[in-house]
């Protein structure tokens, strides 16, 4: 078998200076897994564990916050090997790359907003090779000194919204959350249909 060696950039960093911090996900006796956490000068971080739950973290490293909603939700994955001692079968385990997180202005000043998309599992995400989503939605959170709390939400879709961004889609001065949509027929059905769907930001 061959290995592919590579670095996935999921996002562009923002910022002027980097410092990146990576942690091991699984240990092999000739393959291991990391996962790489990037801060900029402002020390921003907030992120997605692996189980879609949000965690905000303090300048300093310490954990602010953590939630118990999932979020997120997606269905790209790296895979790799397992290495197993009572056997020489080639098994494999599944990775699922995490959602965008965008950060944009709050009406207060000097303080912003968390959009992040929220797919709604069949399965509730108990299985750990397969992920079939029913439906999602996007939210809009900001921090209220205890917590992140909802500022609004799109309207619930059916299918899954694979990725989202944020610009000024019709070149109208303000900013429009875009986001994807692939609907399924089934749990296990093969025929899609997809969508492009778009959301005005009113913060």
């Amino acid at each position: 078998g061959s290995i592919d060696l590579r670095i996935d950039y999921l996002r562009p960093g923002k910022g002027d200076k980097f410092t990146a911090t990576a942690s091991i996900l699984r240990m092999g006796n000739k393959v291991a897994v990391t996962q790489m956490a990037l801060h900029n000068e402002k020390q921003e971080l907030i992120v997605l564990d692996n189980r879609d739950r949000l965690m905000l973290f303090h300048p300093d490293g310490g954990k602010l916050w953590s939630g118990d909603k999932k979020y997120g939700g997606s269905e790209t994955y790296l895979e790799y090997p397992i290495e197993y001692d009572y056997g020489k079968e080639d098994l494999t385990e599944n990775y699922y790359l995490q959602q965008r997180l965008h950060v944009v202005p709050c009406q207060k000043k000097n303080t912003n907003c968390l959009v992040v998309v929220k797919n709604n599992d069949r399965a509730g995400r108990y299985l750990s090779r397969i992920r079939s989503f029913k439906s999602g939605h996007v939210e809009c959170l900001a921090w209220n000194g205890i917590g992140m709390e909802e500022k609004w939400r799109t309207p619930e879709v059916s299918g899954y919204i694979s990725d989202s961004v944020i610009g000024d889609l019709d070149n109208d001065g303000k900013n429009e959350l875009v986001f994807s949509v692939i609907m399924d027929e089934g749990f296990f059905s093969k025929k899609k249909k997809s969508f492009i769907g778009s959301w005005t930001i009113e913060n």
